[in-house]
């Protein structure tokens, strides 16, 4: 791709809008807004009578707003219980996971979350950027120790990842002036695609190493019950499998290993 064909895409591609700060705050460690809720109780209670000093509308500005100071913190401690909530959302998104299959089964909404907070457990502070919105082409920016890493979600089924979304990648990649690049995605990638990413600076994770990366991430208990050699993976959902004894048919009585989900799920092994 030419400089001048790489600059169209650049300005073609829609720009991510500013969003609320009260959306913002939702994305971050709920305390953030906490804190913040007490800066605006205290600025509005105090620090606004304060500094009045002989400034008549500021003064009587400070008298008729002491009694109110509760009602500018409300928004922020509303927001901060909606983050702990989105917290506790996020973190039972990811430990909830049991293979490939329910990773393909998430909402693209919910598999951008449980992306986030992949990363989040790996130490980066996380931007969620996609949404309803154009976003450029990013769904989450990481921070860590000033460095900016951009990342870009597709949650799907079975299609493989082309060069072409690859080499449009790279080029959000430069424009946002970040350290690297990661494409996540369910699927697969063409050898185009995993050649052209080869030597620049971003990693392409597909349904196999994401799986892996969110049982690594998850507690330990769990971690432990997905990977137990002795306990087999349901064949159609990947998930964990539990032995059961068959009280009817011409197997009563013998054992065979049934989907932990089941009914939801009624994958099958034979005996154990």
């Amino acid at each position: 791709m030419t400089r001048t064909a790489r600059f169209a895409t650049f300005r073609s591609m829609p720009q991510r809008r500013n969003k609320h700060l009260l959306h913002e705050l939702i994305g971050l460690p709920w305390w953030v807004s906490l804190v913040v809720a007490v800066i605006v109780f205290a600025a509005v209670r105090w620090l606004l009578p304060a500094f009045a000093g002989s400034n008549t509308i500021l003064r009587q500005l400070g008298v008729a707003l002491h009694g109110y100071a509760w009602w500018f913190a409300v928004p922020f401690l509303a927001t901060a219980a909606l983050a702990a909530a989105s917290s506790f959302h996020r973190r039972r998104l990811l430990d909830d996971q049991v293979g490939l299959e329910t990773l393909r089964a998430l909402s693209w909404q919910d598999f951008e979350r449980l992306v986030g907070e992949a990363y989040r457990r790996q130490g980066y502070v996380v931007e969620e950027v996609g949404g309803s919105e154009p976003d450029g082409g990013i769904d989450l920016l990481l921070h860590r120790q000033s460095r900016k890493t951009v990342v870009q979600c597709k949650r799907w089924k079975s299609a493989q990842v082309g060069v072409s979304l690859i080499r449009e990648f790279y080029g959000v990649t430069v424009a946002e002036g970040a350290e690297r690049g990661i494409f996540v995605t369910t699927g697969t990638y063409t050898a185009d695609a995993l050649a052209f990413a080869r030597g620049k600076p971003l990693e392409l994770v597909d349904g196999e190493a994401l799986t892996k990366l969110v049982q690594g991430l998850q507690s330990t208990d769990l971690k432990q019950e997905i990977v137990s050699p002795a306990v087999p993976a349901c064949p159609k959902c990947g998930g964990e499998m539990v032995q059961r004894l068959a009280k009817r048919g011409a197997n009563a009585g013998k054992t065979f290993w049934g989907c932990r989900r089941y009914p939801q799920c009624q994958g099958l092994r034979g005996a154990a």
